[in-house]
């Protein structure tokens, strides 16, 4: 017996109406399928230097989980990656829950016992790829690297490997308006805790002398906007040539044009003189 037909075997399946499908029913006691509550985006509530939003570990989730634990978990997340894979197929609009289930393996009835309904697995989805993000850019604003040249790379990367997986469907969840009061809630509450985590990186490259400090929110908002340009290049059919190394050297150097061979610190009052420029903020 399969992990999905022992699962089955092990909960009471509660009917509902599907989406274009009706929950298996036959020979199966019945019940009210149970309310899924979804955690909110918080600040975390133990100690540590990060102090950016976590979701709580759901009930489930134990040092040491039992069988039907583990099997519940395997089940919700196969139910997951099925619906983000369907929405982005299908369009919001259009996917059907009976296929949702068809693609993780599972029937109607079980998907039920997991997600009370259609909106409730759509806010779910998108909530774990928001919380994925945070948690990534969080243990870089845990961690200092030894330079701000490695902390951006370690900030940036978090954009570069969540988006090569899942840009599809993030870019689905941005094009949404106030039609879907739970994404537009999380997601401003998830831009508010990039800027942050985007502002203490920057701050921390300013005590480190590594960037000015003139402007540090206009620092803080360019940040994740390189970041971004990962999910352009995650939904252009051509290849775009955005790579990690040369986003950091623009954010650390600009734009501007330098001599054949040379890399100064942008910043560099020494270097910037010998080159002929004034320092920043100054005029010949």
């Amino acid at each position: 017996m399969n992990e999905g037909s022992l699962y089955d075997a092990l909960l009471i399946i509660g009917p509902k109406q599907a989406f274009g499908a009706e929950p298996d029913t036959e020979g199966v006691a019945h019940s009210s399928p149970p309310e899924v509550a979804q955690a909110p985006l918080q600040r975390r509530s133990q100690p540590g230097p990060a102090t950016g939003l976590k979701l709580e570990n759901p009930p489930m989730q134990e040092t040491t989980p039992r069988l039907r634990d583990r099997l519940r978990l395997q089940t919700q997340t196969a139910i997951l990656d099925a619906a983000e894979a369907v929405l982005v197929e299908d369009g919001l609009g259009v996917a059907r829950i009976d296929a949702i289930a068809a693609r993780a393996g599972v029937s109607v009835g079980t998907l039920y016992n997991h997600f009370a309904d259609r909106e409730a697995l759509i806010e779910a989805v998108s909530h774990r790829n928001l919380q994925q993000i945070l948690d990534a850019l969080q243990a870089v604003e845990a961690n200092p690297a030894p330079t701000t040249r490695d902390d951006l790379h370690g900030f940036l990367g978090c954009f570069e490997q969540h988006f090569r997986s899942h840009g599809p469907f993030i870019a689905l969840m941005m094009n949404l308006g106030p039609e879907v009061p739970a994404w537009a809630c999380k997601r401003d509450a998830f831009l508010a805790e990039l800027r942050r985590v985007a502002q203490a990186i920057v701050d921390r490259g300013i005590a480190r002398g590594e960037l000015r400090a003139d402007q540090p929110e206009l620092l803080a908002l360019a940040l994740p906007a390189l970041g971004r340009l990962f999910l352009i290049k995650a939904l252009t059919a051509t290849a775009l040539q955005v790579e990690l190394t040369p986003l950091i050297d623009l954010f650390l150097y600009g734009a501007a044009a330098r001599a054949p061979g040379s890399t100064p610190h942008l910043f560099d009052r020494t270097e910037r003189t010998q080159a002929g420029s004034p320092p920043s903020g100054e005029h010949a």
